[in-house]
């Protein structure tokens, strides 16, 4: 996928399949001088696919030689000496004729400039090798020309600055490697060039804060890492600049007090943390101030119960719970405090008397459950 410089001329696609045909006709010549044959490798026990084919001479691997996928197509010719790869191998893109990527060896071993073309013959990428290595830069490209993103290489692995680029021109990104790991600042921009993230990694693992922002440059986001998890303050903003929520994370587990803002900057939310289970009351709020739910839970942090409540303060369902799943009888009211609904479950599934009533007190429907189905139903006029 990867290599280093040639001339112009010769990665020129013509070019190529020219050399193409003169390794056919160099190995035809030596055929006749050498006395070489043709070695074959299948992908099949029966010897009906061919996946290599190549010249012997002496026992070795020794010309012109081809590889092609399961479906018979040519996917990728150059030269064998000695058993070797040596020179310019040509891969091509399944089905047709036309270049997919251009690699060069020595003894077996990629070097120099490696390029790999779109369909259209457009340049997509050029790296280099040494010693079989990803070395120095490598530049992939938009179709049209414009570089999508840049970076160097050491030993394989991407070391130092990395550039991307969105397809107007405009940064999409700059980072540091070391030694194929983030390392230092990252800053990410929109399509516009504003940025939009900004973060620091210690050897691949974010570390310190995490900021986001909007188009016009507003914070969004402020979190905490270490060691590529949260830890420390978490806050998220309006785009007016006013806070929505803030909150703490110990080892990535929320921790202590999290509080969520209304745009107005009245209450919505409010709870309690530790070592990421809930404590306690979780209490959100209507907008007007009013509370609308309640939940609570053990001290293991699983839900007991939940209450939940009009913009005027009228229970309107209570709700318990059992290891985290819904577990007896969950019971709708009306606003004036008349029950609508009781409803019979047993860890999660429908199990035992549902029964329905009017606003007025009477009784509409009557159902039994057993595990989640429905066994008999009498409706009331």
């Amino acid at each position: 996928m990867y290599s280093r410089p040639y001339s112009a001329c010769l990665f020129c696609k013509t070019a190529f399949r020219t050399v193409g045909l003169l390794f056919i006709g160099a190995g035809l010549l030596m055929a006749s001088v050498n006395a070489q044959t043709k070695g074959f490798t299948y992908y099949d026990e029966e010897e009906t696919l061919v996946k290599e084919v190549y010249l012997i001479e002496n026992g070795t691997p020794h010309g012109p030689y081809e590889f092609y996928d399961e479906q018979g197509a040519l996917i990728q010719k150059g030269l064998l000496v000695h058993g070797e790869k040596q020179g310019v191998f040509v891969h091509f893109f399944p089905g047709t004729t036309d270049t997919l990527r251009l690699l060069n060896y020595e003894r077996n071993q990629r070097v120099g400039e490696a390029i790999t073309f779109y369909k259209s013959g457009a340049i997509a990428q050029r790296a280099s090798f040494t010693a079989d290595q990803l070395t120095g830069p490598s530049t992939s490209y938009f179709e049209d020309g414009a570089i999508k993103n840049r970076t160097q290489f050491r030993e394989n692995l991407p070391h130092g600055t990395f550039e991307a680029f969105h397809p107007n021109g405009n940064p999409s990104e700059r980072s540091l490697y070391l030694m194929g790991k983030l390392h230092g600042e990252q800053l990410k921009f929109d399509e516009n060039g504003n940025l939009s993230e900004k973060n620091t990694f210690i050897a691949g693992l974010l570390s310190g804060p995490q900021h986001t922002y909007y188009e016009d440059g507003e914070l969004a986001t402020e979190i905490h890492y270490r060691k590529g998890v949260k830890h420390g303050l978490s806050r998220s903003y309006y785009p007016d600049g006013s806070l929505e929520k803030t909150g703490t994370f110990k080892r990535g587990l929320p921790h202590g007090t999290f509080l969520t803002y209304w745009e107005d900057g009245s209450l919505e939310e409010q709870s309690k943390f530790k070592n990421g289970r809930p404590r306690g009351q979780i209490i959100s709020y209507h907008e007007n101030g009013a509370v609308a739910v309640i939940r609570h839970h053990s001290a293991k942090g699983y839900t007991l119960l939940t209450e939940t409540f009009d913009e005027l303060g009228n229970k309107i369902q209570e709700a318990p719970y059992s290891d985290g799943l819904l577990h007896g009888e969950t019971v709708n009211y009306y606003p004036d405090g008349q029950v609508k609904e009781r409803i019979p479950y047993s860890y999660g599934e429908l199990h035992g008397q549902y029964v329905s009533f009017s606003a007025e007190g009477e009784l509409r429907i009557e159902r039994n459950y057993l595990r989640g189905r429905k066994t008999k139903e009498k409706i009331y006029n």
